[in-house]
Parts: C-alpha cells; sequence; structure tokens
C-alpha cells in the first residue's frame, strides 16, 4: 500500500523529478486519535522501525483506503467487547507485569 508526500521538500534531492511526490509504504495502521477536530491513523512504515511510525490524517491515506476498512472493523469488534479490549492491535501499553 502507499502513501504519497506531497509535501515533501526534498524530493528533487533523492534524484526525482522535481514535483513527483516521495512514496511510501503502509505496512499496517497502528491506532486511531482525534487531534482537535480531525481523526488521525498512527502509521507503521514498511522497512521502518516503530519509532518512525507518525500520526496521518485520512485524505494523505486515500491509497490505503482497504487498510483503513479493516482497522475500523477490528476497532469496532474490539469496543464491542468491552473497555478492558480497546486497542485492535492488542499491542500492550507498558511492560507486563
Amino acid at each position: 500500500m502507499n502513501y504519497l508526500d506531497e509535501n515533501n521538500d526534498q524530493n528533487q534531492d533523492c534524484g526525482q523529478e522535481e514535483n513527483a511526490p516521495e512514496q511510501y509504504n503502509v505496512e499496517s495502521i497502528v491506532d486511531k486519535k482525534k487531534f482537535g477536530n480531525e481523526w488521525k491513523y498512527l502509521i507503521k512504515w514498511e522497512g521502518y522501525s516503530h519509532d518512525a511510525n507518525t500520526w496521518e490524517p485520512r485524505e494523505n491515506l486515500e491509497g490505503v483506503i482497504e487498510l483503513i476498512e479493516e482497522f475500523e472493523e477490528k476497532l469496532k469488534k474490539q469496543q464491542m467487547k468491552g473497555p478492558n479490549n480497546s486497542n485492535p492491535n492488542n499491542v500492550r501499553n507498558g511492560p507486563p507485569k
């Protein structure tokens, strides 16, 4: 799944055409959070560690609508199970006890 970085000013430095946006592959959607009035998704980038994850608005993720829909479905199912299981990817929020 591709993501286009149309705001990347370094595209011409990477040997790409001046107006060609740089492409990144989305490995997975990790989380969802509201920033002000806008929902953003925490993206895990293919080939990068979790330290490189970024929060992206949906309009930046047009090429990965299927991944967003899958994530939203997982989230909905987890929320139906109850508040203790709200993380759709079962990611721990801290070290094991």
